[in-house]
Order: C-alpha cells, then structure tokens, then sequence
C-alpha cells in the first residue's frame, strides 16, 4: 500500500501498511488478521468499531458481548461461563478456582462461604450453635462442648454426630489444642432435658466407635455453659469459691476426671472474688467468668460414657441450685460435706450413684429402706 509521505501509517500482522485513522481493530491499539477478528468485521476492515480483547482467551470480541469477572476483568461469554461461578451466599462472582462444590447443599460456592457453611467441621470462632434456637422456653439455658479425636476420618466422623444430632441442634468445630484429629461438639442453648435426649441419641449410635475423649493423654475436656443473667453474683461468688477451696479440691477433681491444669486452672477465691473476675479475660479458669452471656465449667476431663457425661451435668445443675439463695450460711453453700448431705435429698440419679461408689453420700438402698421406714 502507498500512503503519502505525511500520512501516519502502522504495519498489520497480515504485513499491509494502513493509515492510523482507517481503523482501530481492537480496544488494545494493535492490528489484527482478518481471520482473528471475524467476529468484529465479518471479513473486512471497518471503521472505528469498538471492540475488547478477552483476559483469559486472548480473543477479540464486540464490546457488546462483554462479561466482567471478579476481578473486573473483560471476559467473553465463553470463558466467563467456563472459569467462573456465581456465589448464591454471598452474592458474588468469584473464580472457579477459588470454589469448592458443596454436598451439603449441592452447588459452587466461594471458599470463603464453604469455609463455614459446608464444612462439617468449623473455624474455632464460628458462633452459629449460639443463634440456633432453644426448644425450651427456660430462662435458664445450658450449653456444652464436648472435645473428641478420631482415629479413623474426623471429617467423616463429624459428619455422623451431625445427621445423628442434627445441624440446627449442634456445630463441630476446630479446636487448636486437639491437632489434627480433633474437633469438638458445640450444642445451642438449651434445657438440661432437652440435652439428654439429644446426646441418648448419639450414645445409642454406633458414631462413637471411631471417637475417643477420656484416653486422650488429657487433650480432650468437657466444658459446660450457664445463662449469667438468671444467676446473682452471690450464686456465682459461692460456685467460685466451691470448685477451688482447697478442702474440695479431691471431690472436685474425683467428679470432674482430672485435676487441675493449664486447661481448668483452680486457684483458691473468694466469694467476693466474682465480680473482679468477671473483668479479667481468665478464659482457662476452672470456672470461666469472662463470658458477657455465660459463666463456664471447664473442670470436666472429656468422656464418652454415657454415666459419666450425664453425671457432669447434674453437678452442674445440683450445684447451681445448691447455691441458690436459701437459709443457708456462705460456709455451708462451699463445703462439699453440705453439698452431699443436700444432695441426698434430690434427684441427680447418676452424680449421686458416682459419689455413693467413694462414699460420699449414703448407698441408695439404705436410703431407701430408710424413706419406707419413715412412712410406716
């Protein structure tokens, strides 16, 4: 081709000089061959057409055929279909390599969403089991975390306590002092009544035979949550100084499995002591009050015996009661002697059929014939 002297020409791939204001083949300002931009100009050279270039393919395409990726970036319809993928949760486009297809809910989501919803096993922070709802209608709501291992496949085991126990009744979750094999079981707020049922159901699976908890070097713990805004700080200074006076601590720790550790700290307090507590970030505290809704119980080693795990939360429970405003001096509320004289007089079938085998309250039989005599 032949261009005037002063005329602006630019060389095409196809080897032709054209003049710079003939034609802009595409967005980038470089010249293309014919059979490279069929799509624009059908077999010729045109005008001022407004094209783009596609990030992943490389291709030229009108703009009117554009698609924006996640990052902004210009894709055609082809590779836009083909690379990424429309986030339902978190109403996103994201790359398909950063997606995970989801079982639970049988579709693509981003990783980030996958992370905590079609896990089976989530971030140690994740507080969903707190915004399940309760079945009960109690002011007074327990929770429980029950730490495991496995020795087969966690994820796999995580994912039959789940359809055992149900996802809107319990979360697994990452725990950093359990390794790789661990996870713990995280319940919502819910009724001592409602909790036993729930767990029966589990015990009476066979989803245990791949769990450990109580042969775990101490790895394992069982930690039980309290509703603060129905406790007096008098109830949770007598609780305090209960579960670390120094004359309890062998009933304690018999109870609980285990003595204290870096994990259920037990430090001699005072009643007095709650309130100043209750500021401190103590989180590993035999009895944490750190917690703005809930006081915790962390002295429990973890057990998957169905006697013992019941028997952790009746002391619990009995202990909240017992130290319930009543007619009852400080010094009583904190001895465990008092504790096991009340005791006898309620119903915590399993705590008290643990302490009669230790000789702490009067064997059940006895009692019994006891209770018989007296009505006669």
């Amino acid at each position: 081709m032949n261009n005037d002297e002063d005329e602006e020409v630019v060389l095409c791939e196809d080897g032709q000089e054209r003049p710079v204001d003939e034609c802009v083949c595409c967005t980038d300002g470089e010249w293309r061959e014919i059979s490279e931009c069929t799509q624009l100009h059908d077999g010729d050279w045109v005008e001022d057409i407004e094209a783009f270039e596609c990030n992943i393919c490389g291709d030229c395409f009108h703009t009117d055929e554009s698609c924006y990726g996640p990052d902004d970036e210009s894709l055609c319809q082809h590779c836009y279909e083909e690379h990424t993928i429309y986030c339902e949760e978190c109403d996103r486009q994201v790359w398909m390599d950063d997606s995970t297809y989801c079982d639970r809910h049988d579709r693509y989501v981003c990783d980030g969403c996958y992370s905590h919803m079609c896990r089976f096993i989530v971030n140690y922070y994740d507080k969903r089991a707190n915004n399940f709802p309760s079945e009960t209608t109690d002011r007074m709501k327990f929770g429980i975390e029950l730490e495991v291992e496995s020795s087969y496949d966690r994820d796999d085991d995580a994912e039959s306590v789940m359809e055992v126990m149900g996802e809107r009744y319990i979360a697994c979750k990452e725990d950093g002092s359990l390794g790789d094999e661990g996870f713990e079981i995280v319940t919502r707020p819910d009724s001592m009544s409602v909790h036993r049922r729930q767990f029966a159901k589990l015990f009476s699976s066979d989803v245990f035979s791949h769990l450990r908890s109580w042969q775990t070097e101490g790895r394992c713990g069982m930690h039980v949550h309290v509703t603060r805004s129905v406790l007096t700080e008098l109830q949770i200074g007598k609780m305090l100084c209960f579960i670390n006076l120094p004359s309890n601590e062998r009933f304690v720790s018999y109870i609980a499995g285990r003595r204290s550790g870096s994990y259920c700290a037990r430090k001699e307090r005072k009643v007095t002591d709650a309130k100043e507590l209750s500021r401190l970030s103590q989180r590993r505290a035999a009895l944490n009050l750190s917690g703005e809704k809930t006081i915790e119980f962390r002295i429990f080693k973890g057990t998957l015996l169905d006697t013992s795990f019941y028997k952790n939360l009746e002391f619990v429970e009995a202990l909240v009661a017992y130290c319930a405003p009543a007619n009852r001096s400080i010094g009583e509320s904190v001895s465990y002697k008092g504790f096991c004289e009340w005791l006898s007089r309620n119903d915590y079938p399993n705590l008290y059929r643990f302490l009669e085998a230790r000789g702490y309250v009067p064997p059940i039989k006895r009692r019994q014939n006891h209770l018989q005599e007296v009505e006669v």
